[in-house]
């Protein structure tokens, strides 16, 4: 290559790379203002430097050893090397970068703090029924003693999801039943309504031919017309 010694980086100063590990770029929270509003949670805390570890776990197996491999010749040369270093530098600070904006933005889209919160408060919570004495605690609070629990009382336990799913089918099929009624009323309304037009139509027909045999009735007897016509023949 001609041009294999330089690549058009950032200017920084040379900073060789003394072990295998790619250095990361410090990591800050930036989930700390995410929601003033909302009290911050010890497992959201915990979630967000598991998360950011894992990120830095990553970047240690993207070494300058590897980056090198893919480009040999500019390797070869001080100034390449150089400019391997700082290339190195500036693509793990991108995706460094990028990697967390992610992780913030799925954490707002999933709600995540809020939730986390809620789930302290109840963690608390259950801590403070538990260390209260039982005399203290309202009915519903009550811990369930299972050795203490009757056969009845267990077998009933069992069987609620299954009376839950039973209802459930129980109430699909009528939902489908009312869709199938509601079909053949409308059915029914539709030819009732086609009944009524045709009954409309036979009673109008039936005053046509009554007043057609009304004409009919009216008119002179038989022998008489047939005189008539002779006449006006002669």
């Amino acid at each position: 290559m001609s041009n294999s010694n330089t690549i058009p980086l950032k200017d920084a100063a040379p900073s060789p790379i003394q072990n295998t590990e790619s250095p990361v770029s410090p990591v800050t929270n930036n989930n700390s203002s995410e929601n003033n509003s909302t009290p911050m949670s010890i497992r959201y805390n915990r979630l967000t430097q598991i998360s950011r570890r894992a990120l830095q776990e990553t970047f240690k197996h993207f070494t300058y050893e590897k980056l090198a491999s893919c480009y040999p010749t500019i390797a070869s040369t001080p100034s390449g090397k150089h400019a391997l270093e700082q290339a190195l530098l500036q693509i793990t600070k991108f995706f460094n970068d990028t990697a967390l904006k992610e992780f913030d933005t799925i954490y707002k889209e999933r709600n995540i703090l809020p939730l986390m919160v809620e789930l302290d408060n109840m963690i608390e919570d259950a801590k403070t029924r538990k260390n209260k004495p039982a005399a203290e605690l309202a009915p519903e609070e009550q811990p369930i003693n299972l050795d203490q629990l009757t056969p009845e009382a267990i077998i009933q336990s069992h069987l609620i999801p299954l009376q839950r799913a039973e209802e459930a089918r129980l109430k699909e099929q009528l939902d489908v039943l009312k869709r199938e009624n509601q079909t053949i009323l409308s059915q029914l309304k539709s030819e009732s309504q086609r009944a009524m037009d045709m009954l409309d139509m036979l009673s109008k027909s039936i005053i046509d031919i009554q007043n057609i045999n009304n004409s009919t009735n009216k008119m002179p007897p038989r022998p008489e017309v047939i005189s008539t016509i002779e006449a006006m023949t002669e």
